[in-house]
């Protein structure tokens, strides 16, 4: 599944906006896996999370993962 938004707000800037796209995914297990980028209004991707979900498809639990750097750059935290 292909998944796309907007988002309003961040700790830096209550009125800062988004774009957030990526795509969920069945893995081995019935395991649900989330990839999703963000990126601010006038730049360049910003970050990436390769993420899991917890609990099984359609779990209100969220998912945990790491989020990086979109463009992998050296100096980008994990």
């Amino acid at each position: 599944i292909e998944v796309e938004g907007n988002r309003t707000g961040s700790a830096m800037d209550e009125a800062a906006e988004r774009r957030i796209w990526g795509t969920v995914r069945m893995i081995g297990g019935g395991i649900v896996r989330w990839t999703l980028v963000t990126k601010p209004d006038t730049d360049d991707p910003e970050w990436i999370t390769e993420s899991v979900q917890m609990g099984q498809a359609g779990s209100a639990m969220g998912f945990m993962g790491l989020w990086t750097g979109a463009l992998h750059q050296k100096t980008d935290p994990i």
